[in-house]
């Protein structure tokens, strides 16, 4: 499956929103390599230690903030199904 392009939502975003609504951002799959590839460090985690149980899943939610500049943040998710623990998602 290829990506062409990704939709981006948020108040960090450089696009501007009208009426406290959230910006929206396109970008194209460079764009989206150049975020996926550029090296990050975690800066926080829920739950501090292990995994949360969530509808048949151990789920961890993380904050990363690039190294590089410009500095830029990004909030992904770990989550394990239970019964299936080959089942691994990284979002």
């Amino acid at each position: 499956m290829t990506v062409d392009s990704l939709a981006v939502g948020g108040r960090d975003t450089d696009a501007t929103a009208l009426d406290g609504a959230q910006a929206l951002l396109m970008l194209n799959n460079s764009q989206i390599d150049t975020l996926v590839s550029a090296p990050k460090r975690i800066t926080d985690r829920t739950p501090a230690d292990g995994y949360r149980l969530e509808h048949g899943s151990r789920r961890c939610d993380l904050e990363l903030e690039s190294i590089d500049e410009p500095r830029q943040r990004f909030a992904v998710f770990a989550r394990q199904n239970v019964e299936f623990m080959e089942n691994c998602r990284l979002v």
